[in-house]
């Protein structure tokens, strides 16, 4: 009889970076003296021969489905077609990453009653999507680095279509099928200000229009706070400090950045301090703290820059 596992599922409606197929997924209380997943020898020659490497129950894992997938294959001959002006677009494929607690078997009750626990707690449902996003997002690292494409980025809760928890079988939830499953309401967060929900409308029309820039440290900043939220502490100190550095400059130099009442070379020296702290180790809890605040403060700064209105003459 298949085993009954418990799993969260991110619906997507475009690549990740990982190819579809399951991925084995190191768990704390299963591992060798390396943290690498067990393998078991243990298992029969059939077994062996069939691709398995390790036995039930001794790994999570992470499996990768694509549903929906062109079915049409692409002609030898490299030459444009003419678009149908009208009529029905192609149908978007959906991608689906679930990942399996594989080391928590359970019979078809207790998944049961473990999956009306979770429906009616928001803690729970928030840590089986923040689990679920850590390994998703560790695998989508890992082929960044072995595919070095660098626009192969981490996902966040909110770049999901649809989110899933639930339990199955070793039969259906390597093809991502439930047994049973709940779909979690999208996230509650504070509601904007009407300028909150203005400001990336109106700074991607200006930056069109030739109005105003994307300054290149606005990148860098950005690529921080990632790191920021993914526990990347060190990663994130040298890039804020290479932002604030950065966007000096570019203010400077930019149409009434310099009037904007921003002590750039405070901001700089507490950057500084904080990534030779880097040098002798992790950053403590209270650094942390101050590295984002420093990277709030930079952000205000930028804000200002391009929101405050500019004074003819």
């Amino acid at each position: 009889m298949a085993s009954t596992f418990l799993a969260v599922q991110f619906e997507f409606t475009h690549a990740i970076g990982p190819h579809a197929g399951r991925y084995i997924v190191a768990h704390p209380s299963s591992v060798d003296a390396d943290g690498a997943a067990l393998r078991s020898t243990e298992l029969t020659r059939r077994e062996r021969l069939s691709g398995v490497t390790m036995q039930a129950s001794t790994a999570d894992v992470l499996a990768i489905t694509v549903l929906g997938a062109p079915t049409r294959r692409p002609r030898l001959r490299r030459r444009a077609r003419e678009a149908q002006t009208a009529g029905v677009p192609d149908e978007v494929p959906l991608l689906l990453a679930t990942f399996v607690r594989g080391t928590n078997p359970l019979t078809k009750d207790s998944a049961d009653a473990q999956l009306l626990r979770i429906a009616d707690s928001e803690d729970e449902q928030q840590q089986w999507v923040a689990d679920g996003l850590t390994v998703l997002n560790r695998a989508i690292r890992a082929y960044r680095a072995g595919s070095r494409d660098p626009y192969v980025t981490e996902v966040a809760r909110r770049d999901a279509r649809v989110v899933r928890i639930g339990y199955g079988t070793t039969d259906g939830l390597p093809d991502g099928a439930f047994t049973r499953a709940a779909v979690l309401p999208p996230p509650v967060g504070a509601k904007p200000s009407r300028e909150e929900r203005l400001a990336p409308s109106e700074t991607t029309a200006d930056v069109l229009a030739g109005r105003t820039s994307v300054l290149e440290g606005e990148d860098l900043l950005l690529r921080a706070f990632i790191d920021l939220d993914h526990g990347r502490t060190r990663a994130a100190a040298l890039q804020v400090r290479a932002a604030v550095h950065l966007l000096e400059l570019e203010l400077a130099a930019a149409d009434h950045g310099e009037g904007i009442g921003i002590d750039f070379g405070a901001i700089a020296a507490r950057a500084d301090e904080l990534v030779a702290a880097v040098a002798v180790g992790q950053l403590g809890p209270a650094e942390i703290i101050e590295l984002e605040a420093v990277a709030e403060r930079v952000e205000h700064a930028i804000e200002l820059w391009r929101f405050t209105p500019r004074l003819d003459g």
